[in-house]
C-alpha cells in the first residue's frame, strides 16, 4: 500500500480579505468617478498617478493625455487672477511639495490647449507623508469657479459706475445748490 498525505489549509480569512478589499476598491472607484470635483494624484516627481472624470473634464484633456504625465507637459497655460502666467514653483504640486503642507483654497487661471478662454479654479491639495517625514503623493482637487470670477468681476464694474454715478450726482446737487444761491 502506498501512502499519501494530503495538507489541507483553510483560505477563508485570505478569500474574504480579498473580497472585502475587491469590494473596498469598487465603492472608492465609484465615489472617485462620480465627484465634482476634478481629483489628481501625483507622485513626488509630478507625474499623474490617478485622475478622475471631472479632472479630464475640467483641463480638457482626455485621461489618456493626463496620466503618467509630468506636470510640466501638460499642454496647459497657468495663470494668476491678474491673467499672467505662473511661476513654476508658484503651481499647487510645486508649493505642496516644497511646503509639505496643505494648500487651501488657492485660485488658479486654466489655459485649455484649443481655447482662447481662461477658466479658473479653485485648488486645494495636501501632501501624503510617509514615517521618514518623505512625501509620497500629493493628492489636489479642484472645482470650476469661472462663473464665480465673473461675477465678482461685474460687481466690482458695478461699484465703480455706482460711486462714478454717485460722485456726478453730487457735483450736481453742489452746482445746483450754488446756482441757487
Amino acid at each position: 500500500p502506498s501512502l499519501c498525505n494530503i495538507t489541507l489549509i483553510d483560505i477563508t480569512e485570505r478569500k474574504e480579505a480579498e473580497a472585502a478589499l475587491r469590494n473596498s476598491k469598487e465603492k472608492y472607484s465609484d465615489l472617485l468617478n462620480n465627484l465634482v470635483e476634478g481629483i489628481l494624484v501625483y507622485a513626488p516627481d509630478s507625474s499623474i498617478v490617478l485622475s478622475n472624470p471631472k479632472a479630464s473634464e475640467l483641463l480638457g484633456l482626455s485621461e489618456k493625455q493626463i496620466r503618467r504625465k509630468q506636470l510640466i507637459d501638460l499642454d496647459l497655460k497657468f495663470l494668476n487672477e491678474s491673467y499672467l502666467p505662473l511661476s513654476v514653483a508658484e503651481y499647487p504640486f510645486n508649493q505642496i511639495l516644497a511646503n509639505k503642507k496643505p494648500l487651501e483654497n488657492y485660485t488658479v487661471g486654466v489655459k485649455k490647449p484649443d481655447s482662447k478662454d481662461v477658466e479658473f479654479l479653485l485648488v486645494n491639495g495636501f501632501p501624503v507623508v510617509d514615517s521618514n517625514g518623505e512625501v509620497t503623493e500629493i493628492v489636489i482637487s479642484f472645482i470650476d469657479i469661472t462663473e464665480i470670477k465673473l461675477m465678482q468681476k461685474e460687481v466690482i464694474k458695478a461699484k465703480y459706475f455706482a460711486e462714478k454715478a454717485n460722485k456726478a450726482k453730487s457735483n450736481f446737487l453742489t452746482n445746483m445748490s450754488h446756482e441757487i444761491r
